[in-house]
């Protein structure tokens, strides 16, 4: 049996025990439990390492996809961004930037895993899956980022994503 099979619930059985001993709180303003009990988890034996995919796997993928569905992925692939994040997107968080004849998404930072650096530029929590996914250079990303928002636009953390004008994709 896979380690993932067994660890899957016990993560959310740890999680509601961390959650009873930290933030539940009764009607007296008392946590649920006085701590948490350690839960551990099964080493992962059945982990390949992620990878970036080929364009032809990625054009694979997405003729497999249903057609509404295609544009979300390839957002989701170009961006690294994770799926609440993509999900969650409002066209309130879209500013135009007439400028650059593109548009800007600021998600605000409640609303992305983590809150400053690079790897929060992509919603990683890991600093080794942000090295994975941005062999591109990021510098010159986080650079062009500063540049489009500015100082003077936001002061708390937030997510970007530029979006050119609409074209036609054709898979």
């Amino acid at each position: 049996m896979f380690h993932r099979t067994i660890n899957m619930p016990m993560e959310v059985v740890r999680r509601i025990l961390n959650l009873a001993a930290s933030e539940w709180l009764d009607e007296s303003g008392m946590t649920w439990l006085e701590h948490a009990p350690k839960i551990r988890l099964l080493p992962r034996n059945d982990v390949r390492d992620p990878y970036p995919i080929s364009w032809d796997e990625q054009i694979k993928l997405f003729n497999q996809l249903p057609l509404h569905l295609r544009d979300m992925c390839l957002f989701a692939v170009n961006t690294g961004c994770r799926n609440q994040e993509i999900c969650g997107l409002k066209w309130d968080d879209e500013v135009e930037i007439p400028e650059m004849g593109v548009s800007v998404f600021i998600i605000p930072g409640e609303r992305v895993k983590n809150k400053e650096d690079r790897q929060d530029l992509l919603g990683h929590k890991s600093g080794r899956m942000t090295t994975h996914y941005s062999m591109a250079e990021l510098s010159n990303l986080i650079t062009a980022t500063n540049t489009v928002c500015g100082d003077n636009l936001r002061k708390s953390p937030a997510l970007v994503l530029l979006k050119k004008n609409p074209v036609a994709l054709s898979w």
